[in-house]
């Protein structure tokens, strides 16, 4: 895609506000930007909520990665929507000035009663993800495709950093058809840049993408 052709957008705390073109979904938290794309509802208003239902184990796989997130500086979940699709379970989690977010991804068992995280991604690379979701929707890509091209199944290889350091590494996992990788690079204050690649079986060619991001600094 040409330079001039990237989607400019401002972050904070998981919300990001597009500056061209303006769309609807533009205003939507990250999460639920790529929910949005991939057709996912919402299943509970909070996570908190969530876990009235949720079987003893659940809540404690849960739990356990609510402390994870809060060691990381994740402190606030109680604003996020809860969406599950195929098995899997998402939500958000923002820093205390909402400057960023992490989402867990969390694959729950067959029989409904078991859970294990599967990755957490931070604000850039989920940036990342719903900027594909959103073309490759615009492209033709139907919902259900989109859920097995993108939804994480297993991680590969983890990363970490933050929209002003970048990321150390690319994050890279798999899905149901295929590898998702995802990085991102500071580029001055207040200036990013993101790229995704996507492989899936279910794509004709693999997809390559990368576009600047502003964030409050």
């Amino acid at each position: 895609m040409n330079r001039r052709d990237f989607l400019k957008i401002s972050t904070v705390g998981g919300f990001s506000i597009c500056a061209f073109p303006l769309e609807a979904f533009a205003f939507l938290p990250v999460l639920g930007r790529l929910m949005l794309a991939i057709g996912v509802g919402v299943i509970a208003d909070n996570i908190n909520r969530y876990l009235f239902s949720a079987s003893d184990n659940i809540s404690s796989e849960i739990k356990k990665i609510n402390d994870k997130l809060d060691q990381r500086g994740f402190t606030d979940s109680i604003t996020s929507e809860v969406h599950v699709a195929n098995n899997i379970i998402m939500y958000s989690c923002n820093e205390k000035f909402r400057l960023n977010s992490c989402t867990p991804f969390i694959l729950v068992s067959p029989n409904g009663r078991d859970a294990n995280s599967i990755i957490m991604i931070e604000g850039p690379g989920m940036e990342g993800l719903a900027f594909a979701a959103n073309i490759l929707k615009n492209k033709g890509v139907p919902a259900h495709i989109l859920k097995q091209i993108l939804l994480p199944r297993e991680l590969v290889q983890d990363t970490s950093g933050t929209f002003e350091s970048g990321y150390i590494r690319p994050e890279i996992f798999k899905t149901n058809t295929g590898i998702v990788t995802l990085d991102y690079s500071n580029k001055s204050k207040g200036k990013g840049e993101v790229s995704v690649s996507i492989k899936s079986t279910l794509l004709k060619d693999s997809y390559y993408d990368k576009r600047d991001l502003l964030y409050y600094s």
